[in-house]
Parts: C-alpha cells; structure tokens; sequence
C-alpha cells in the first residue's frame, strides 16, 4: 500500500529526516532492531494516535515489527532491543500530544525493523506513518532511511 501524500489539513509534523540508519549484523539468523526514527509534534490541536508505521522503497524483505512514541528524549540510536522491552521503561505510547509551537519539546518514534534470514542487505529508505485525527485517517512520510546489512562495505548496502 502507497503512503498518499499529506492533505493541506494534516496536523502531524516534525523532523523530515533527510538521512540513512545503517547497521552492520551478518548473522545468518532473521535480526530485529529498533531505530529512533523522527521527533513528532502538532501544528494544531491537541492529539493524534500513530495507527501504523511502515518502510517506504523496500529491500530484502525488512519489515516495521512495532512502533511506539516516547515524550522525552530517549538517546537510543540504533539498538538490537525489541521496543516490547524499551516501552515500558520509558512510557512508550502511541499518541502525540505537544505541539510545534509550544516549549515542550517534541515526542520521539521508535521503530523496530526486522530484517528476515538470508537477506544480505534489508530496509526501507522512508518510513511512512499513518495516524487518526480526530475521525479522519492521515498520512505522511518521513525521509528517514534504516537498513540492515550483512556487510556496510558490500556495494547494495553502500548505495542503499
């Protein structure tokens, strides 16, 4: 399924990214990590629910295995952590509440990416969100690549 592109009445908003997450892992085994993907906040009003998170342009079979938002700055990076065991130390929900305007800061999205076995390199090169605003259902994406690679110097995970 595409992510449409944002309609002019879209409230979620944030960092756009514009960078690529690479980690090198050349086990032969499926590898699940979790990648602090883009600060979010709110032009207007005063929540959304992130409904689902997927990878935009992907390669190797990798797939979003779960997601949360966290309100304060959490400096996680890039970790082999499954955010079942992140969530709960940090608050983890799904709803966006602070506004771009205001000195609260930003929430943060995490994203756990699962590279399948076998794969050599496996990602996406955006991450696109879904999200509920009020009744209606929203789009954006965000230009935040993630990749899972066998080897960070092998061709197909550099030009990734």
């Amino acid at each position: 399924m595409a992510v449409p592109r944002a309609d002019a009445g879209q409230r979620l908003a944030g960092g756009d990214g514009g960078y690529t997450v690479k980690v090198e892992d050349d086990a032969p085994r499926a590898a699940t990590y979790t990648v602090h993907g883009p600060s979010l906040c709110l032009t207007r009003g005063s929540r959304v629910s992130v409904i689902g998170v997927r990878l935009v342009g992907v390669r190797g079979g990798a797939r979003v295995t779960d997601f949360t938002v966290m309100d304060r700055h959490v400096s996680v990076g890039l970790v082999k952590k499954r955010i079942d065991r992140l969530r709960p130390l940090e608050d983890g929900t799904r709803q966006v509440r602070r506004r771009c305007d205001a000195d609260e800061g930003t929430a943060d999205l995490f994203v756990e990416v699962t590279r399948p076995a076998g794969s050599a390199v496996a990602g996406g090169s955006a991450i696109g969100i879904a999200y509920r605003d009020g009744d209606r259902i929203r789009h954006v994406r965000k230009r935040i690549g993630v990749f899972v690679c066998a080897d960070l110097e092998e061709r197909r995970c550099r030009e990734a």
